[in-house]
């Protein structure tokens, strides 16, 4: 089963990271798996139709940073990578964002300078 990515009661990313920031945690620890958009669901299911797909940075806004932005300003995250989170999936959106190393303008999946 799939869920629709345009449904904001199927995806309940934003109203759990607002609850969660509201209750002043020391510290967070997200498991991975940032971006679940894919461009054409499976078995011909609609419920993501128009969404954001990719490994983008308007998709990660879409997927992570946006719906999760209370808890990131809540308390120190320690944040894992994924299985979501490969170089053929989405690598180079977590080498841009959530990786410890500074951010480049360039970003590859697992390069560093």
């Amino acid at each position: 089963m799939y869920q629709a990515c345009n449904n904001s009661g199927e995806w309940p990313l934003s109203r759990l990271a607002q609850s969660a920031a509201f209750h002043k945690p020391d510290s967070t620890i997200y498991t991975g798996d940032y971006s679940y958009s894919e461009p054409l669901s499976p078995h011909g299911n609609s419920a993501c139709k128009g969404s954001l797909y990719g490994d983008t940075q308007a998709t990660w806004g879409a997927n992570w940073l946006g719906p999760a932005h209370a808890l990131h300003f809540a308390a120190p995250m320690i944040l894992t990578r994924g299985n979501h989170a490969t170089c053929k999936r989405a690598g180079n959106g977590w080498v841009c964002f959530p990786d410890a190393h500074p951010y480049q303008a360039q970003c590859k999946c697992n390069t560093r300078p």
